[in-house]
């Protein structure tokens, strides 16, 4: 979701590096599975997508006889959409928001429009949220993820109107805060290869990971998909959607490295590493059977009021 203060820019920009509509429309479609569900559930209420931009969302939406509508604040992607008969008009998202009715929308999604808010207005996206969408209603909000650290460090700087990085943990709980119901993190498109190897055992990986892989592998997208406080129950299929997996982690792909590290090693050297982790565990547990123990307990005690009688002392 941009200004206009340079169209032609923008409007290339998205061209080289958002990805090709037929792309982008194949990636949205992992959100279908929350989509369908509800929309059978409540027919009859629409769809917002904020910062639309080319206006697949909407038209994937559309082409399964969902009821939707878009805003962003680029006249050439309006204009386009528009083209295309899709129900877009110009418009800044949060004004926008704050003079709809309450309860009037199914669902609120914005791909790649949260980074370019300022905190102040992704707070009040957030209160919008849950204000103008219905009990059941979703949320859905996917931004570029800083845990992959090439795009943290680098990738996410490449598109000037970027204003900072959201790392999971904030989203979720801004999700928590604004009173969402139950929400769910998801990495988005990693690479196939990163997500097989986790079903492999790490001697007979055909694909070791690199140190880039741990780098630069991380799901390079993330979304957070949140729903509001209802009180009928969903079908089968939409709770089957909150419990899938989606995405690879910085700590799965760096623990999965250091697996395979340690899988090179000689086999004595293996032996005797694992001759010291059971030593370690070993003595672990006979510290806290020993904390636990009466006299340890009584000995501390002791100590404590050692401490307490020593600092009544006065100081020579």
């Amino acid at each position: 979701m941009t200004s206009d203060s340079s169209p032609d820019f923008y409007s290339a920009f998205e061209n080289k590096y958002r990805g090709s509509p037929t792309l982008v429309t194949e990636r949205l479609s992992i959100y279908l599975p929350f989509v369908l569900p509800l929309a059978q559930a409540q027919p009859a209420l629409p769809w917002l997508d904020i910062g639309c931009g080319r206006g697949e969302w909407l038209k994937l939406l559309t082409q399964h006889s969902i009821a939707c509508q878009g805003i962003d604040m680029h006249q050439g992607f309006v204009q386009a959409c528009q083209q295309q008969g899709l129900h877009v008009q110009k418009a800044e998202a949060i004004a926008w928001l704050q003079a709809q009715p309450k309860q009037s929308f199914l669902g609120l999604s914005g791909f790649h429009i949260a980074e370019h808010l300022s905190f102040q207005d992704l707070q009040a996206l957030f209160q919008e949220a849950i204000r103008v969408l219905v009990p059941g209603g979703l949320l859905i909000l996917e931004t570029p993820n800083p845990e992959n650290l090439l795009v943290g460090a680098s990738y996410f700087y490449l598109d000037p109107t970027h204003q900072r990085p959201l790392p999971r943990q904030l989203l979720t709980f801004m999700a928590e805060h604004a009173g969402f119901a139950r929400f769910k993190h998801m990495g988005l498109q990693e690479e196939a290869r990163l997500n097989a190897a986790f079903a492999q055992n790490a001697k007979t990986d055909p694909e070791p990971l690199q140190l880039i892989d741990v780098l630069a592998g991380v799901s390079p997208d993330q979304a957070i998909v949140a729903q509001t406080p209802m009180h009928l129950p969903m079908p089968p299929a939409f709770e089957e959607a909150w419990q899938q997996h989606h995405g690879v982690s910085l700590h799965e792909l760096a623990e999965r490295y250091e697996a395979l590290q340690k899988s090179k090693w000689p086999s004595e050297i293996q032996a005797q590493l694992a001759d010291q982790e059971r030593t370690l565990h070993a003595l672990r547990l006979q510290l806290e059977a020993l904390q636990q123990s009466k006299t340890w307990r009584l000995a501390n005690l002791f100590r404590q009021v050692y401490r307490a009688l020593r600092s009544l002392l006065p100081r020579s």
